[in-house]
């Protein structure tokens, strides 16, 4: 298996990155290369929601999922996942973890900062989307910061993302104000206590905040080996596809919107040697004219496994 994530700062839009081409993101292309050269029986990356996300797609062969950690997690963070697993997304909160589940008991003053909260008019602010309840905005005379490091968060608030600094999440705990310690981000993020002891607090913070949400790619790895309530579905209804005339085809042409996210009237328009060699084994890819997609662009369409897989697809015409 094959699992990999990119630092995301040249992808994110917290940051004027250079994409792919960045020094750190450039290692997206190293995972393509593993990828092609392993040929791993499932593969796994995770990066964030971006504007260069369809050119990952292709590159990948597969399109990727949005996932938020919430759902597992006490940290707002949503990602993207690119994988051959299929996994069933998560929409509910069903753990409902927030900040007060992740603390640690410590008075070292490194972690407070010396503000009287009397002087800050709070001003609550709750997100029913992301689950984060902001308290009040430091003021900037307080704290000279940018308008997101200023924030001071309820315990009863999920965290919000953590990123790869050392400014983490500030929080209001006995009247005063903190900003959550290593091993509370590694709480966050699902690892062991202290598993980054070995490296400053520096360090361990963009450590911390690069990795993945353990959590969510255990939740994902669950999947490996079973149906997806999805696929249950789908078995179903090709099976009752049998019974009516051009079963085969209709097969064929569902399996591709399905799996191949193609539209109907895209697949209407494929002939068979679009799709299949002259030996009548898939091709790795099927090329859509521009006249026949809604963008008017000509399009590759990477074929997946599962795709490659359906069984009616080999059909000797």
């Amino acid at each position: 298996m094959l699992i990999g994530g990119s630092p995301c700062q040249d992808l994110s839009n917290a940051h004027k990155g250079d994409g792919l081409k960045g020094m750190r993101s450039s290692l997206f292309y190293r995972f393509i290369n593993l990828k092609k050269f392993l040929k791993p029986k499932y593969f796994l990356l995770e990066n964030v929601k971006n504007k260069w996300s369809k050119v990952m797609d292709k590159e990948i062969g597969v399109k990727g999922v949005e996932l938020n950690s919430m759902f597992l997690s006490g940290q707002f963070r949503p990602r993207v996942y690119w994988t051959n697993i299929d996994f069933e997304n998560i929409k509910n909160d069903n753990k409902k973890i927030v900040i007060k589940d992740i603390l640690e008991k410590t008075k070292e003053k490194k972690y407070f900062f010396n503000i009287n909260i009397s002087q800050i008019n709070k001003k609550i602010s709750y997100n029913k989307k992301s689950g984060i309840k902001k308290i009040f905005l430091i003021p900037r005379n307080l704290l000279k910061d940018n308008e997101r490091q200023r924030r001071v968060y309820d315990l009863n608030s999920k965290s919000p993302t953590l990123l790869a600094r050392s400014d983490t999440p500030k929080i209001l705990i006995n009247n005063s104000i903190r900003k959550l310690t290593p091993l509370e981000c590694e709480r966050l993020q699902g690892l062991p206590d202290n598993y980054t002891a070995d490296f400053s607090n520096t360090t361990r913070y963009k450590m911390i905040g690069n990795g993945f949400t353990v959590q969510t790619i255990k939740y994902i790895l669950s999947h490996i080996g079973k149906k997806s309530p999805k696929q249950k579905q789908l078995n179903l209804f090709f099976k009752q596809l049998e019974i009516y005339p051009n079963a085969k085809r209709n097969r064929l042409i569902i399996a591709f919107t399905f799996f191949g996210g193609l539209r109907i009237g895209e697949v209407a328009k494929l002939f068979w040697k679009d799709v299949v060699d002259i030996n009548y084994c898939v091709k790795d890819e099927v090329i859509l004219l521009a006249e026949n997609t809604k963008a008017k662009e000509t399009q590759k369409v990477f074929i997946n496994k599962k795709l490659r897989n359906e069984k009616e697809i080999n059909v000797r015409v």
